[in-house]
């Protein structure tokens, strides 16, 4: 049995680090904290919560990673005019390209650029967010709205997505009264599951809807002595999936025949057929936005709640 922990372990999560040239060629020089001298206007993102973020807040954004953007346009095709213009970059990204691009800031998450920090902060002011895990993707927006100077943007954008979680969960207590369903998250990988919880990025959206998770997936998380963010699930183990509603959801780069081919399999064992999630027909194959990165894709996963947990239609706020 195998619970991953992915607690936080520092009290300070993010960090603005702007670098110049100038910084590095002087020796002795500290990092500049703070915001970018000026507002960009040709921002390069180089993560896919980042992409995301500055998709929502429809900030200037010239380049990101191809696979970024097509995974993106799968999901929401709706954004395939505000992403035209956008090159599409190959990762690692050629410095050369970057350096072409003239980009005026260079934006990512610390475990996609750290390495490349003093590469990247010669072409341009580069601001790096110290994450700690997907459960952290709306401080990472809110930061990076700051340092582009979006913060009210962002103001709009996180109010209109917490006064939908708040209309869901009225909904929610109106259907079902203080007994609200339990959710499992289920991660289809080649061969492999897994379960998420409340400290992963639609772990956030499930708890922010009053929703949780049932008692014996609270016993793993309770069982790590610090928090967990994911389980990894044999099929030996498969009743630990169970739950009132399990939403099953693949991951980037897994085909859907191939997915189907192992969710086969699981469907073969004789444990499957006894959840009681199975019996009950409240077992839902979701879109890839329930593992990505930002408010575009969780605002997709209320959509979704309230398809298969109220039976209706998105919610009617805009």
């Amino acid at each position: 049995m195998e619970v991953i922990d992915t607690k936080r372990t520092a009290s300070v999560i993010a960090v603005l680090l702007i670098v110049s040239t100038a910084l590095f060629a002087s020796a002795g020089s500290e990092s500049t904290v703070g915001g970018l001298d000026t507002i960009p206007q040709r921002i390069i993102a180089l993560d896919p919560f980042t992409f995301e973020a500055m998709v929502a807040l429809e900030a200037p954004i010239i380049a990101t990673s191809r696979i970024y953007i097509e995974e993106f346009l799968q999901k929401f095709p709706e954004y395939e005019e505000q992403l035209q213009s956008v090159v599409r970059l190959e990762l690692p990204a050629d410095p050369e390209i970057l350096l072409s691009l003239e980009p005026d800031a260079i934006l990512g998450r610390r475990t996609a650029i750290e390495g490349s920090l003093r590469r990247l902060s010669r072409i341009a002011p580069t601001v790096v967010f110290a994450n700690e895990s997907s459960a952290d993707w709306q401080e990472s927006a809110a930061f990076f709205a700051a340092a582009i100077g979006m913060t009210t943007e962002f103001d709009l954008l996180d109010s209109r997505f917490r006064d939908r979680l708040a209309l869901l969960q009225i909904d929610l207590r109106r259907r079902y009264g203080d007994d609200l369903p339990t959710v499992s998250l289920l991660r289809i990988m080649p061969g492999r599951l897994r379960l998420y919880f409340t400290k992963s990025f639609a772990g956030i959206v499930i708890d922010g809807a009053g929703l949780s998770h049932p008692d014996h997936q609270q016993e793993l998380i309770d069982r790590s002595g610090r928090g967990a963010s994911l389980y990894n699930l044999s099929l030996e183990e498969l009743r630990l999936a169970d739950a009132d509603y399990v939403f099953a959801y693949t991951t980037e780069g897994l085909g859907d025949d191939e997915a189907q081919r192992y969710l086969n399999e699981v469907r073969e064992q004789s444990l499957w057929a006894s959840l009681d999630a199975v019996k009950n027909n409240r077992v839902f194959i979701v879109e890839n936005n329930w593992f990505a990165a930002g408010y575009i894709a969780a605002d997709a996963i209320i959509d979704d709640l309230y398809q298969h947990i109220l039976d209706t239609g998105a919610s009617a706020l805009p």
